[in-house]
């Protein structure tokens, strides 16, 4: 469905596609507030969050663990660093593939965060010279890795009788 004179559309909604179109069909987002009269030609969505790009199984996971753990404190955590972690994350993903380090030998990453550690405290040399992207933030993904990896040969473990 496209926008014309005086038709209804989900702005800025999970229901609505990057084309502006109800992804439902039946622009029934009246609950959520993201229910807004539009103009044929008008620009609503400009600037707007693009969710098609969300993370949206990232999110899952995350209410999973907050309904498992009601006690773990996802306040605490800084967003920053995630920031950064994503940044590194996407470098990668452009010049090997997505997720092409979950199939990587472990003793590579611990190399790779020693390298980064001891060129960052001490060579004090700020970015990684191929990646220009600071050592900190390799560090915090290669440790993000290897947690990663322990935590999937702990899953893999029979439990014990």
């Amino acid at each position: 469905m496209g926008e014309s004179e005086g038709e209804k559309s989900c702005i800025g909604c999970v229901f609505r596609d990057v084309n502006s179109d109800c992804v439902n069909g039946t622009f029934d987002c009246e609950d959520h507030d993201h229910y807004t009269p539009t103009n044929k030609g008008r620009k609503f969505d400009k600037g707007k969050t693009q969710w098609h790009k969300a993370p949206w199984d990232l999110f899952e996971k995350i209410v999973e663990s907050v309904m498992k753990h009601p006690d773990y404190r996802w306040d605490l955590i800084p967003f920053e660093p995630l920031e950064n972690l994503v940044e590194i994350l996407t470098y990668g993903a452009k010049k090997y593939e997505a997720n092409n380090w979950q199939g990587v030998e472990p003793l590579r990453y611990f190399d790779a965060l020693i390298r980064h550690l001891i060129e960052d405290f001490i060579r004090n040399e700020d970015n990684d010279q191929e990646s220009k992207k600071g050592h900190a933030k390799h560090m915090h993904c290669n440790a993000m890795f290897l947690d990663w990896i322990k935590t999937q040969m702990e899953k893999e473990k029979c439990p014990k009788e």
